[in-house]
């Protein structure tokens, strides 16, 4: 019965973008069993191929890039508060895996991309992923588990992609058969 012409938008938080990092090594790892050597020194991390998994320590990176069948442990096990983690960008190709094993919030200055059957798991109550600018895409098969807040960005669903948790983005755009569903406890 009532047309409602206008309505007052919602406040997004604001996400001040991360700082920068303070390891000057950027390491690319090629197989399982290298490893990236002292986290206070590294800058970039990129995994290719079957690199396996690498647990990283909550702290201040730049880029970190997983492709192939490897991909990145982030949390401390047994934790209950949230470890943060600063990045510059975040991208997971292929079957590339970011894994959870406690709650983890983690900052991007410039956003990321989750592309092919590269998965985010653990408990979806667990990664809060927030983007200063641009946004997060999910292409093909890729699955992320978690809530995204993007004030100043866009966050993109394409493909098979899914998107499990919440999203606060000031543009949300879903292609083919992408989807967004809310996660369940």
């Amino acid at each position: 019965r009532h047309l409602v012409r206008r309505s007052d938008p919602l406040t997004m938080p604001a996400i001040s973008a991360p700082p920068a990092p303070a390891g000057n090594r950027d390491v690319a790892i090629q197989s399982t069993g290298q490893s990236f050597g002292d986290p206070a020194t590294l800058r970039n991390l990129t995994l290719n191929g079957a690199a396996g998994d690498h647990a990283v320590p909550a702290g201040t990176y730049g880029s970190f890039d997983a492709n192939g069948t490897s991909g990145f442990i982030l949390g401390e096990a047994g934790a209950t508060a949230p470890v943060v983690y600063n990045l510059q960008r975040l991208t997971l190709n292929g079957n590339a895996r970011l894994q959870l094993v406690s709650p983890v919030v983690l900052v991007l200055a410039r956003g990321g991309s989750i592309d092919g059957g590269a998965t985010v798991t653990g408990d979806p109550e667990w990664l809060t992923l927030a983007v200063a600018s641009d946004g997060l895409t999910l292409n093909g098969n890729a699955s992320f588990l978690g809530s995204v807040v993007a004030p100043s960005g866009t966050v993109t669903i394409n493909g098979n992609a899914t998107l499990t948790g919440h999203v606060a983005s000031d543009r949300l755009t879903i292609n083919g058969n992408g989807l967004l569903e809310e996660a369940t406890p």
